[in-house]
Formats: structure tokens, C-alpha cells, sequence
């Protein structure tokens, strides 16, 4: 399981919770802040995924606006 989050500009200390969760459940995590020419801030998220490699593993996007609430619960329980 792969976790990925990003954005153009840093405005959150969301990437610390993420990180957190990502390794108390043993996920992969990629906070993706990448410059790239976008026709909008909201393109960031398209491209951050599409920049995956298609490995057949599960990919779950975190907006960085985002905190993980419940930390003991993993991803499984939803997905």
C-alpha cells in the first residue's frame, strides 16, 4: 500500500501525520512536491499520481490539508 500526498506550496504540517501513519501501519509514503508547469494548483494532485508507477499496488492520495485522526485504524478497514 502506498500512500501520496503533495502540493505546490507547503501550508501544512500534514506531511508529519502522514509520515507517522504511513510507517506505524508499514505503508510507503511520498509527500510529491514537485514544480511543474500547471494550468491550475489543483493539476498538482493529477500529476503527482500519474508519476506512480503502475506496479499494481494500491495508491490512496492524502490531500495535504488532511491529518489521519485514527491512527491505530488502518486503510484496509475502508478500502
Amino acid at each position: 500500500m502506498n500512500i501520496l500526498s503533495g502540493c505546490t506550496k507547503s501550508r501544512f504540517e500534514s506531511e508529519v501525520n502522514h509520515r507517522a501513519y504511513a510507517n506505524l501501519h508499514g505503508y510507503n509514503y511520498l509527500f510529491d512536491s514537485k514544480a511543474r508547469e500547471l494550468r491550475s494548483p489543483y493539476d498538482h494532485k493529477m500529476y503527482a499520481i500519474l508519476d506512480q508507477p503502475i506496479d499494481n499496488e494500491w495508491c490512496f492520495w492524502m490531500d495535504d490539508d488532511a491529518f489521519f485522526m485514527q491512527m491505530e485504524a488502518p486503510l484496509e478497514l475502508v478500502l
